[in-house]
């Protein structure tokens, strides 16, 4: 849906990004459309700068933090969002500060930590880009958590 970059810019442009905060936040909890919300919200800010704005500029830094939050146990949801910070400051570094003042990094560490099978790598590239020294160890690319089978989707 959002592959083609020019496709991305005009979903951004004609407000996809209030619409899916909306669409998840009316089925708030449900990861079945949380997470495709996530993931199309993703797909629309890789190498986009102008869409990262549009997006910041209409609340998806709160509104991805706040989900990630509410929806630790949702693997989907977390790797998603993990790539979606990402993406919204590799290019705009001016968006890492807003990230770090609303507790990103507390965040990606716990995806990382809760779910290393399916954040590890993707959280860690996150909390790199945020630039962040301490963005992974080999211990955690090594060490899986016995316990994530119990909270998986």
């Amino acid at each position: 849906m959002a592959h083609s970059d020019a496709t991305k810019r005009l979903l951004a442009a004609r407000g996809a990004g209030p619409l899916l905060m909306k669409l998840a936040a009316a089925y708030h909890g449900d990861k079945d459309i949380a997470e495709p919300a996530v993931g199309l919200m993703a797909n629309m800010t890789l190498r986009q700068p102008e869409v990262v704005h549009l997006c910041a500029e209409v609340g998806v830094i709160d509104w991805i933090l706040e989900l990630m939050a509410a929806m630790p146990a949702s693997r989907g949801v977390q790797r998603s969002g993990c790539i979606l910070v990402r993406n919204m400051v590799v290019r705009t570094t001016e968006h890492r500060d807003a990230f770090l003042d609303k507790g990103a990094e507390a965040l990606l560490r716990a995806a990382k930590q809760r779910h290393p099978k399916y954040c590890n790598d993707v959280g860690s590239a996150a909390l790199r880009d945020l630039g962040l020294d301490h963005y992974g160890t080999m211990e955690e690319f090594c060490v899986g958590n016995a316990a994530e089978d119990e909270y998986d989707d």
